[in-house]
């Protein structure tokens, strides 16, 4: 089943994100009122997804999103705060945070994200290749800035997002040597040959 945390100083809020997933078929399988517990919370439950405050006291959402993406790089994190605060949303986009949910809570907002970002209940079984990349780009040390640079690369070039349902098996197989050459021609301006070479190993893990 797939598994997420809710960090929020606000026990409303903790509250109603959690019976929205929970209806939906989501395990949340914890919950933290600041940064500190969350990051614990995170490192021992392993969830698929957090939904994270920004304004928290002991430890901000922006310091715990730091700190579980120095843990895991490729964690699913969605800050929660309000639409106008645009300084601290865009200082999150910036530092990995993979969606927005804004401030007051919307239950169709809470599934959409959560559905963007980890599928549907059900789907946990069949791990996505958007996952699988992640993950063994994770093993090898990848950064987030490298991951969004491959992601932004990949779209400019195919049209596709990672996650579209177009990215399966055939199409790897089909299209993955030519995307693999115009993504690494586009990251070489992005970063070192090395760190685009990883990169492109590590999608080229998918295919072959």
């Amino acid at each position: 089943m797939l598994k997420v945390l809710v960090i929020d100083d606000s026990a409303f809020a903790r509250n109603m994100i959690s019976k929205i997933l929970i209806n939906e078929g989501y395990d949340i399988c914890g919950e933290a009122s600041n940064g500190i517990e969350g990051l614990e919370a995170f490192k021992n439950l392993k969830p698929d997804l957090v939904f994270c405050d920004i304004m928290m006291d002991e430890m901000d959402g922006l310091e715990c999103l730091r700190a579980i993406l120095e843990v895991d790089p490729a964690a699913n994190v969605a800050i929660c705060t309000s639409a106008s605060d645009e300084l601290h949303i865009r200082d999150a986009l910036e530092i990995g945070a993979k969606g927005f949910l804004p401030k007051p809570i919307n239950a169709l907002e809470v599934i959409r994200i959560t559905k963007k970002l980890i599928g549907k209940p059900g789907q946990g079984e069949q791990t996505s290749y958007k996952a699988i990349l992640e993950e063994r780009a994770r093993q090898k040390g990848i950064t987030v800035k490298q991951l969004l640079d491959f992601y932004a690369a990949f779209h400019q070039l195919t049209g596709f997002t990672f996650e579209d349902e177009n990215i399966d098996e055939k199409f790897l197989q089909e299209k993955g040597s030519g995307i693999r050459i115009g993504v690494s021609a586009l990251l070489s301006a992005k970063m070192s040959s090395d760190q685009a070479e990883d990169m492109m190993s590590v999608f080229e893990s998918l295919y072959l």
